[in-house]
């Protein structure tokens, strides 16, 4: 993580994956944190870990790094067209 302390993502949103969360913090700040952030502030713990696993293969898959591209170039398309048709 070469340029934030604390990632957190949802597998749900990112990842196509099932509901839940998911934390990186490095060593130098994690003692403390969990207890400090789970369950209270972020939501309730989700027990689906072996499907959250599985998320993170398939992300690491060719065909998940293409549809991710995919949906750059849909985005940028979807942008370019509303800037032409004055929605900015």
């Amino acid at each position: 993580m070469p340029y934030a302390d604390l990632v957190t993502t949802t597998t749900h949103k990112t990842l196509r994956g099932p509901r839940g969360g998911h934390d990186n913090v490095p060593g130098k700040i994690c003692k403390g944190y969990r207890q400090d952030r789970f369950p209270g502030i972020q939501g309730a713990a989700h027990a689906c870990h072996c499907s959250q696993a599985v998320a993170f293969k398939e992300a690491m898959s060719r065909e998940f790094i293409d549809y991710q591209k995919q949906i750059v170039k849909n985005a940028k398309k979807i942008a370019d067209e509303l800037i032409i048709r004055g929605n900015d």
